[in-house]
Formats: structure tokens, C-alpha cells, sequence
């Protein structure tokens, strides 16, 4: 999708394709956080605002609208967004919180590790997790 191109545009350096690739999403809920880094990335902070407040407006995933407070140094506003989104049981997925840029401002923040340790998406725990997949034949 949209989305998900102009978001590794974004990680890559290149907020302003990344925007014009954003500005394609058709589904406002999905691309909406990611519009508030792309915009905030090109420093026009107001836009970046009213994205974010569409993205809560048009109800996009928790754990997307933490990413988005989190790409913007928000650490009390992520942090909470992350707790709704795992307290919800919706789409949870934070990725690898070691690799993903978007959690970036978060990663020297005790409370961070502490999060996801309790909701059991620490580094370690996901390392730790065991997975059997069979072919059926």
C-alpha cells in the first residue's frame, strides 16, 4: 500500500516523497499517522498536528498513533497510545522495537521497556518465543 512505501521512504530520508506517496492512501485511518511524521519531518508542524488528530479522528490503530507521538518526541503521549493499543486487543504489532525508527525517542525511556515487558513484547521475550510451522503435505 501507499502507506507502507511512503513510510520506508520516510525511515530512508526522503520525507517529501514520502509524503507525496502518503498523499496517495485512499484509507485515511491507515496513512494519517504516518502523514503526522512525514510532516513533521519537513518541520511544518501544524499539518503534522492536524494529521495526527485525523488519525484519532478516523479511529487508526493505537499502537500507529504511539508511532506517531513517538516519531514527534512525544514520550508521555506514545507511551499512553502504546498502553491503549495493547489494552484494546486490536492490531498490536509494534514491530521490532530494536529495528523500527519510528520508536526511536523511545528507547532510553525506562517506562518503554517496562511497557512492553509487561504486555510481553519486550526484545527478549519475542526471542524467546517458539515457533513450529508445518507444511501441511
Amino acid at each position: 500500500t501507499q502507506t507502507m512505501i511512503g513510510s520506508a521512504l520516510l525511515f530512508q530520508g526522503d520525507a517529501e516523497t514520502a509524503l507525496q506517496t502518503l498523499l496517495l492512501e485512499e484509507d485515511e485511518a491507515f496513512s494519517a499517522p504516518s502523514l503526522a511524521m512525514a510532516y513533521h519531518a519537513l518541520e511544518r508542524f501544524a499539518e503534522s498536528d492536524e494529521a495526527l488528530a485525523r488519525a484519532i479522528e478516523a479511529d487508526s490503530e493505537p499502537v500507529a498513533i504511539a508511532q506517531a507521538y513517538a516519531y514527534r518526541s512525544d514520550a508521555d503521549s506514545a507511551l499512553d497510545w502504546l498502553r491503549r493499543g495493547f489494552e484494546s486487543g486490536r492490531d498490536n504489532d509494534t514491530g521490532d522495537p530494536s529495528l523500527d525508527p519510528a520508536w526511536g525517542s523511545l528507547v532510553d525511556d525506562p517506562r518503554w521497556q517496562s511497557l512492553l515487558t509487561e504486555y510481553g513484547f519486550a526484545t527478549d521475550q519475542l526471542a524467546a518465543m517458539e515457533f513450529r510451522i508445518s507444511v501441511p503435505q
